[in-house]
């Protein structure tokens, strides 16, 4: 975990849009399968103590957030994830009685295909999978499947005709 939070720091002392090869290698060592042509924006935040794979080709823009729980986050080859998007594992169990309506945590698995593209401050929710090729609109919540090569947006996001 400290080894993890030291590269993040590392990360962000590099130019945002350059050394993207050593930015993948410094991710690799943190124990994230990153491929090593995958171009990672500086200021991109990685927190999860689960499996994260992010393919070939793939572009992650400035401030997305990485987060979440144990759970495997599976991001695609040829993949455009545009500035300020969240992908996030952890949740609560809804409803609980106690002091916090927030229950115990938990956290699922996130797919995301090939050749998708996910736009501007989108969200995409633990427990969901992004078929091949599909587009999520700007400011979508992603809270169940999306199909392959559909075009979603909303909140939360539902498939455009």
């Amino acid at each position: 975990m400290i080894r993890r939070r030291v590269i993040q720091l590392a990360v962000k002392c590099l130019p945002a849009s350059r050394f993207f090869v050593l930015k993948a290698y410094m991710w690799r060592l943190a124990g994230f399968d990153i491929s090593k042509d995958a171009r990672l924006m500086s200021s991109v935040f990685i927190a999860t103590s689960g499996d994260l794979h992010i393919g070939k080709d793939t572009f992650v823009g400035h401030e997305v957030m990485i987060a979440g729980g144990d759970a495997k986050i599976h991001i695609g080859s040829q993949c455009d994830i545009a500035p300020r998007v969240v992908v996030i594992t952890g949740t609560h169990e809804f409803g609980a009685l106690g002091e916090r309506a927030a229950g115990p945590s938990f956290s699922k698995p996130i797919h995301i295909g090939d050749r998708t593209w996910i736009g501007v401050n989108a969200t995409i929710i633990g427990g969901v999978k992004i078929g091949d090729g599909a587009f999520v609109a700007a400011g979508s919540v992603v809270v169940s499947d999306v199909p392959a090569g559909a075009r979603v947006a909303g909140v939360p996001a539902r498939v455009l005709n």
